[in-house]
């Protein structure tokens, strides 16, 4: 896969300046970085740019983590899903994955993390498969959320996602797991939150899926 530097830097240009907060980027396939870069600013006042070992408050990308540490748990037979906690709720990933975090990570450990969900050093495949299916309500509605991951669909290849978002950070993280792709973008501009970090995380997968091949409806 090759992807468009030029195309992505010219998109980046138009959300972040030399004089403005920016991002890290990593786009990664089949376990090798296929581009990664840092934009504009990490400490405009004294003037430290931003890199791919810049670290970021990745927000509710969190819950993912809370998740496997629940998985992790049960399978060593530390815990059930059903134990109740504090309140008396379950103490299922899907009901701990929307508590909020605020771990700090870098988009090449993250990159890292994306790599070892393909394999069985955290958990078993058969835990895994349960973190990326769907939770059903017991009217049959899918919540299209699974432990601590968004699951959904792009352009016919499987998207297992989530996004932050905490004062001065935002985030978003998607898994395309057909492709083998990951998109791991992180930034310190809080005015990216919301529909304005969507459309720029868009743009650039984007390009990405023009990489392999797939064009975007």
């Amino acid at each position: 896969m090759k992807v468009d530097e030029k195309a992505i830097e010219e998109i980046a240009g138009e959300y972040f300046s030399s004089k403005t907060p920016g991002m890290a980027l990593l786009i990664g396939r089949r376990g090798e970085v296929v581009y990664k870069k840092g934009f504009e600013m990490a400490d405009i006042e004294n003037g430290i740019p931003i890199d791919t070992d810049t670290a970021f408050i990745i927000a509710s990308i969190t819950k993912q983590f809370t998740a496997m540490a629940v998985m992790m748990l049960k399978e060593k037979g530390l815990l059930d899903y059903d134990d109740a906690i504090g309140g008396g709720s379950p103490i299922s990933p899907a009901a701990l994955g929307w508590a909020d975090g605020n771990i700090i990570s870098t988009v090449e450990d993250l990159f890292k993390w994306h790599n070892a969900l393909y394999t069985e050093k955290l958990v078993k495949k058969e835990t895994l498969k349960e973190a990326f299916t769907p939770h059903v309500l017991r009217d049959g509605t899918s919540t299209g959320y699974g432990f601590g991951w968004f699951i959904g669909e792009r352009a016919g290849v499987k998207e297992i996602w989530h996004s932050g978002g905490t004062i001065g950070y935002v985030s978003r993280f998607s898994r395309f797991v057909d492709e083998g792709v990951a998109v791991i973008m992180l930034t310190n501009c809080y005015d990216l939150a919301g529909p304005k970090r969507d459309e720029l995380f868009d743009r650039i997968v984007n390009v990405v899926f023009a990489g392999l091949g797939r064009k975007i409806p």
